[in-house]
């Protein structure tokens, strides 16, 4: 992994491959490494992939009070070191919280945009009053025991049972996060903008995957709403699948990634 100080922080991510660039952004309580089957084909097939562990998660530095824009920022500033624009930006859940704050901040460097499991909407104040409750547990009782009853809710019921090697593969990388990156990260998803008119405004290819079973977001008929609002989109919603299809289903993912990066 390479490493970028950026306000005397260190932030770690992976660049791989020659062409044009993929950037890769991660989720909530993730690090780059739930993308390794993508950053192992496209580099090998003619792409520049960067994959970073975002601020307070895998091997990158806890950035205290951040928000999704400063992330955004970030993420940014690692494009322009490496010289890796324009891009096209995919992020999973949180990623792509990110990802449209990167289209709204600095739309020259985004050519495309894969909408994983997330969407431009704003928190309810149900779902803002319960990440301030799960701070508040992380707080009490450590961030281990949040990280157990969180991961399973990633999936179908009854899939974390039967694959306990896939929740593990979340949960080995997680021992080395740091509460206060996680927390900070759960503040800035409560206090996050509605993003909805950079989807509508964007003039290049979005990709939107969905899981059937996806629980955290759900294929009803707001997240499906998000489709409508892009000039040139592509949906892909996927049978059976919750919110990780990286885990659940990597071969569906990376067909219709290959098949929409092809097409741009």
């Amino acid at each position: 992994m390479k490493k970028l100080l950026i306000e005397e922080k260190n932030i770690s991510y992976v660049i791989a491959g020659k062409g044009p660039v993929l950037l890769f952004l991660h989720g909530f309580a993730e690090s780059h490494l739930i993308w390794e089957q993508q950053i192992r084909y496209f580099s090998a097939n003619g792409y520049t992939v960067i994959a970073p562990d975002l601020p307070g998660f895998g091997a990158s530095d806890v950035w205290p009070e951040i928000s999704i824009p400063v992330y955004a920022e970030v993420v940014q500033q690692i494009l322009l070191h490496e010289n890796a624009v324009p891009c096209s930006v995919f992020g999973h859940s949180m990623g792509g919280y990110i990802a449209l704050s990167i289209a709204a901040q600095y739309p020259s460097l985004v050519s495309a945009l894969g909408i994983i499991h997330s969407h431009p909407f704003a928190d309810s104040s149900e779902r803002i009053e319960a990440r301030h409750k799960s701070v508040s547990f992380i707080r009490q009782y450590g961030l281990s025991p949040y990280l157990k009853q969180l991961y399973p809710s990633f999936f179908p019921t009854g899939y974390p049972l039967e694959h306990p090697d896939v929740l593990a593969k979340l949960i080995h990388p997680s021992q080395g996060f740091d509460a206060d990156g996680v927390c900070a990260a759960l503040l800035a998803m409560a206090k996050r903008e509605d993003t909805s008119d950079v989807l509508r405004n964007f003039s290049g290819s979005v990709l939107f995957i969905l899981g059937q079973d996806d629980t955290l977001v759900p294929a009803n008929e707001q997240m499906l709403s998000q489709t409508t609002m892009p000039v040139h989109a592509t949906v892909c919603l996927l049978d059976g699948v919750g919110h990780m299809s990286m885990f659940e289903a990597p071969e569906q993912l990376h067909h219709f990634l290959d098949t929409f990066i092809r097409t741009l």
